[in-house]
Order: C-alpha cells, then sequence, then structure tokens
C-alpha cells in the first residue's frame, strides 16, 4: 500500500481457509480462487478483526522456520 502497488494472491492458498487469517495478517486484501471456494472465504473474513491480526505481522516476517510460523498461526487461530 505504502508503495502504491496493488497486490493480488492468486492461487490454491488463496481460497484455502487454513490460511486467510496468515494472508490477512500479512495485508494482503486481494485474494483471486476458484468461485466455488469465494463464499466459505468471504464468510470468514467477514469474522475476523483485521487490526488484532495486523498485529501479528512482525513476528510472521521474524519467523525463521516452521516451528515459529506454527506458533505465530496458532496465536492467529485464536485472535477474532
Amino acid at each position: 500500500a505504502r508503495a502504491n502497488r496493488p497486490v493480488t494472491l492468486c492461487g490454491e492458498i488463496a481460497g484455502d481457509t487454513r490460511f486467510t487469517r496468515l494472508l490477512i495478517a500479512m495485508g494482503l486484501t486481494d485474494l483471486s480462487m476458484h468461485p466455488a471456494l469465494l463464499l466459505e472465504v468471504r464468510e470468514l473474513v467477514n469474522t475476523l478483526d483485521r487490526s488484532a491480526l495486523r498485529k501479528h505481522a512482525p513476528a510472521l516476517l521474524r519467523a525463521t522456520d516452521r516451528a515459529s510460523v506454527r506458533r505465530v498461526l496458532a496465536r492467529l487461530e485464536d485472535a477474532p
């Protein structure tokens, strides 16, 4: 956003609700997915507190291994 460049994520991860909180935490707002997945992802996104998730972005960026990422993801699951 600061660079005034749109970023869209396209692919299977965009439509996988296991990763929706992660993607929102990282600041992604444009997700491209198969239409069959849209409703489920949209319903989840509408329940999330984006600002609360964004607070986890620095920890995600500092994560250096899978275990670190999993720990942050576990905290995201508890986030509203």
